[in-house]
């Protein structure tokens, strides 16, 4: 049903991602329980009231889903309005310098190189360092301040040469150039979450060129692609894995598994029941139904608005929170969690806890309904669409941004306000140069 609703265009769907996400993540948990692998279920009731609001919000999608219009039948390109070759070219290099240089610092300040695992753990190390004290950190990052848009951007336009064979952008090295960014990216901080989110952001982009009646010609091989490139991942986490263990000294988690066929995906199985340990133990010793946060946990990043460039100008950043005690202090941030000693503190946790420490055990079920029916909304209003411009995508964007890291954490509780300006900026450029 989901795909006769949608149709290929289902690939824009934020829904879609929910799905793929916590099916995943379901699976693995199951797998777990079958293998006697207790160590990560310290809560097994948390466990069962996570499944609960994933199976209440997956019913959420398809129901609303089921009320959308069949609006994948109007047989209409999505254009996105002044796609600048030059512009793209220009940010696409000043990218691409940015994300190399700030490799080869963070392996100098390090000591490290190449070795995921050894990278990731002198990152954790020096993270705080690296946020608060280094001015030249700061300003490499704000290098890659259109990274973002740049890979949606190519996203779109291999799209267009997949189902056209023409696009505003044609050079298959610049189209390339925000994936390498994304590489180096995951060879900077040694994690998997880079690589995760930069396929993302192409699939977004891809998505939005999508042509139902063309695709249907060519619908077969984009399912061989994506599914090789899902399989490619599930391989890389695991080899990921490994390496982490290794260097930790630990025993491999593949020997927990006494099925021969699941020890290649081992790694994807460990890295999306890492959300279930998280939130069990965030449930557990953050969650306090008397002292709920109505938004503030959730939606933690729009109202934690940093001043621009104050941390690469002053050494510090500078928040409106600073001035408000009471909203400034977060106890579900990976530094307040690590202060206080948590365990666990630097695993993730799911979307799941910031609404229900929000809105409660009651409240929660309110809030996925009406956020999951703003998320087919805004799906609604781009499909129906033929001319966007870059900041239109923007409110689309942000939902599926939530929904496809939804078992991470809750996008609006980090910096909003750079994507936002990067929009902006990168729409007012695109019309002058």
């Amino acid at each position: 049903m989901y795909y006769r609703k949608l149709g290929i265009k289902l690939l824009l769907h934020p829904g879609t991602y929910f799905g793929f996400i916590w099916l995943t993540a379901v699976i693995s948990q199951l797998i777990l329980e079958l293998s006697g692998i207790k160590f990560l279920t310290p809560f097994p009731e948390f466990v069962n009231e996570m499944n609960v609001l994933v199976i209440f919000t997956g019913i959420c999608f398809i129901f609303i889903i089921f009320l959308t219009p069949n609006y994948f039948r109007f047989n209409h390109k999505i254009k996105i309005l002044f796609i600048n070759k030059s512009l793209y070219k220009i940010v696409s290099y000043l990218t691409l310098f940015g994300a190399t240089f700030k490799l080869v610092y963070t392996w100098y300040m390090l000591g490290v190189a190449w070795n995921l695992a050894e990278i990731r753990v002198a990152y954790a190390a020096k993270r705080g360092y690296f946020n608060d004290t280094v001015s030249l950190f700061s300003l490499l990052s704000y290098m890659n301040f259109f990274y973002t848009v740049i890979s949606i951007i190519a996203g779109y336009c291999i799209g267009l040469l997949f189902q056209f064979k023409r696009a505003p952008i044609r050079s298959r090295w610049l189209l390339s150039i925000p994936f390498v960014v994304t590489i180096i990216y995951t060879l900077t901080i040694g994690g998997r979450n880079p690589l995760a989110y930069g396929i993302k952001l192409y699939l977004f982009g891809f998505a939005l060129s999508l042509v139902p009646q063309t695709v249907r010609i060519l619908s077969r091989k984009l399912i061989i692609y994506i599914i090789l490139g899902v399989f490619s991942f599930f391989l890389f986490t695991t080899y990921v894995a490994e390496q982490r263990d290794e260097v930790a000294g630990n025993i491999s988690f593949s020997q927990y598994l006494d099925n021969t066929y699941l020890k290649p995906f081992s790694g994807i199985i460990q890295y999306m029941n890492a959300h279930y340990w998280g939130y069990q133990l965030r449930r557990f010793d953050s969650f306090d139904p008397n002292n709920l946060g109505y938004g503030k946990y959730t939606f933690y990043g729009i109202l934690n608005f940093r001043v621009p460039f104050s941390n690469a100008l002053f050494g510090t950043d500078i928040s409106i929170l600073d001035f408000f005690s009471d909203l400034s202090y977060n106890k579900l941030d990976y530094f307040a969690l690590q202060a206080d000693g948590r365990e666990g503190y630097y695993t993730t946790r799911s979307v799941y806890l910031e609404m229900i420490c929000d809105y409660g055990q009651i409240g929660i079920f309110v809030f996925i309904l009406v956020f999951v029916f703003l998320t087919n909304y805004l799906y609604i209003l781009i499909e129906k669409r033929r001319l966007i411009s870059v900041i239109s995508i923007l409110p689309l964007f942000f939902v599926f941004s939530y929904w496809s890291s939804s078992n991470f954490q809750s996008v609006f509780a980090t910096n909003v306000y750079g994507p936002i300006i990067s929009f902006f900026v990168y729409d007012f450029l695109n019309k002058k140069v």
